[in-house]
């Protein structure tokens, strides 16, 4: 075996325009949506970011302002406090990220739902996208997992 070194996401901020795009096409189609597209000063935003949680902690973010951004352009006053300014983004690049990626969701009722609905795709995908394991794991029968399925609108992720 030989090792391979990927240096971590805050040290490639390059790469983040693509993943950005990556993760709207992805998410949106999951979610049975159209796709939402970003503009440069939110992408210019979230490359600022220091992305403690690398790429899982941009997903989620990406997958948050799908479901929280009103329209079908994602802009700057639509990202959470923590990307939108300069002194924001140096504070949070000293503070622990928060893993959910849901912190800004709004309500408690958002914050709940949103940080649901991530744990779920993460079980799932985790667990192959197989429902009787899944449910097993987070300890919840099979019938109200797939009420939350459905709930959230949750579709097994196809690869193309």
């Amino acid at each position: 075996m030989i090792p391979i070194y990927v240096p971590p996401l805050r040290e490639r901020p390059e790469d983040i325009p693509m993943l950005v795009k990556h993760f709207l096409d992805t998410i949106s189609r999951e979610n049975n949506q159209k796709p939402k597209r970003m503009t440069p000063a939110a992408i210019d935003a979230i490359k600022r970011h220091r992305w403690r949680g690398n790429i899982r902690e941009l997903r989620n973010t990406v997958e948050r302002l799908i479901i929280m951004s009103p329209g079908d352009m994602i802009d700057l006053p639509d990202l959470p406090e923590s990307l939108r300014t300069e002194k924001a983004a140096r504070h949070a690049a000293a503070a622990p990220a928060i893993s959910s990626g849901t912190a800004d969701a709004g309500t408690l009722r958002q914050f709940k739902e949103s940080a649901e609905r991530a744990y779920l795709v993460e079980k799932l995908r985790e667990n192959a996208w197989n429902i009787s394991k899944t449910a097993e794991v987070i300890g919840t029968p099979r019938s109200n997992l797939y009420k939350k399925l459905e709930q959230y609108a949750i579709r097994q992720e196809t690869d193309g």
